[in-house]
């Protein structure tokens, strides 16, 4: 089998599951049943031999729906080094797992340029050596064709696919953890990294209530704020017109005051 580099439907019985995959797949009907109604999302990955690189679940969860086809990432990992600014939307689409399958595929592939013993290993070992860049480590270049923005970042993620529960992986590919964050809670047992993952989530949803709390206590303030804005117009209106109708009663006061001033004069010049 030699496929194509791309995203194309591939047959099931043709795809060779190997040791780098997780061998506890977990609860499929949920995923099963998406799977059926509203179809892939995402596409498994696999190599040019069809060898899978990622995505087991989503493939057994099709098996267990009996699909003969499925949608997937071909992957040529025999190509040369990519470019470092290299902007592959598909990598920028994997979940951070899916690219430690994938480094972990490329390291099998380049082998290791690490010196032992003050010696270099035999290029005989590595045969594609030769696509490493000199003057490279190994780790950078497999770093950035797996897809990652720096080896720490690499290093992260392997430490929580390689320590972590499958509800840390998960809460990580979700974005609900941080790679750095769930490196750091991969080093506790397992009861505990399931209680962490528990913890995080329980925060999220106490933040979205709040936030949703915050949110209507806002819309109910700025109503209210309307409410005695207009009040407060009409409360305006009333006094400019009381002061129209003010200044209307003195003027005419005013000239009344002075005609009866008139007639006072006259009437004290007629008296002479």
């Amino acid at each position: 089998m030699n496929l194509t580099p791309g995203v194309q439907i591939v047959s099931i019985e043709h795809i060779k599951v190997g040791e780098r995959c997780r061998k506890d797949v977990g609860d499929l009907e949920g995923l099963a049943a998406s799977i059926r109604d509203v179809g892939l999302l995402h596409p498994i990955g696999i190599k040019c031999d069809g060898t899978l690189i990622y995505g087991g679940r989503r493939l057994a969860a099709a098996k267990l729906n009996g699909d003969a086809e499925i949608m997937a990432n071909v992957l040529d990992l025999s190509d040369g080094v990519r470019q470092e600014n290299d902007e592959n939307e598909l990598r920028k689409d994997l979940l951070p797992s899916e690219k430690a399958a994938i480094a972990k595929a490329l390291k099998a592939k380049y082998g290791d340029r690490r010196k032992v013993s003050g010696e270099t290993r035999d290029p005989g070992n590595c045969p594609d050596r030769k696509e490493i860049p000199k003057g490279k480590e190994t780790r950078q270049v497999i770093a950035v064709q797996a897809g990652f923005s720096s080896t720490r970042e690499m290093e992260r993620v392997e430490k929580v696919v390689n320590q972590g529960t499958e509800e840390l992986i998960d809460a990580m590919d979700k974005g609900e953890i941080s790679p750095s964050g769930a490196a750091k809670v991969a080093e506790a047992p397992p009861a505990k990294q399931r209680a962490a993952v528990e913890k995080v989530k329980a925060g999220k949803s106490r933040t979205a209530s709040n936030g949703r709390a915050t949110a209507k206590s806002l819309e109910s303030a700025s109503k209210e704020a309307h409410d005695w804005f207009g009040k407060l117009i009409r409360y305006a209106d009333k006094i400019v017109a009381g002061r129209v109708e003010f200044e209307s009663m003195r003027k005419a006061f005013q000239d009344r005051l002075q005609k009866a001033k008139d007639q006072l004069v006259a009437l004290e010049m007629a008296c002479k």
